[in-house]
């Protein structure tokens, strides 16, 4: 979960198995000036935590390019590259 002074923002839920790593759930807070870099931060901090456990992919799970510019864009923010898996879009970070 992330707390920036005193205030929750948000949670997110991962599943680590044989070095990729999956983000399950996650819920955010967006009505704050500094929410969105806290909401970053959440992301980033679970990154670093699935490099250090071994992970070797970080998959951020489905995107919709034009359906939801916004998450799409993101979720690109953080690199990496857009593979497909069956029919459903994921954006994976490759360490």
């Amino acid at each position: 979960k992330t707390v920036c002074k005193g205030e929750f923002f948000g949670f997110m839920i991962n599943f680590l198995f044989n070095q990729y790593c999956r983000e399950y759930i996650r819920a955010d807070k967006q009505d704050s000036k500094i929410s969105s870099y806290v909401v970053k931060k959440l992301s980033w901090d679970h990154i670093k935590i699935a490099k250090e456990l071994g992970a070797k992919n970080y998959d951020f799970a489905g995107v919709d390019r034009s359906g939801n510019p916004g998450v799409y864009n993101y979720k690109r923010g953080f690199g990496g590259k857009l593979t497909q898996s069956s029919q459903l879009l994921f954006y994976s970070t490759i360490f």
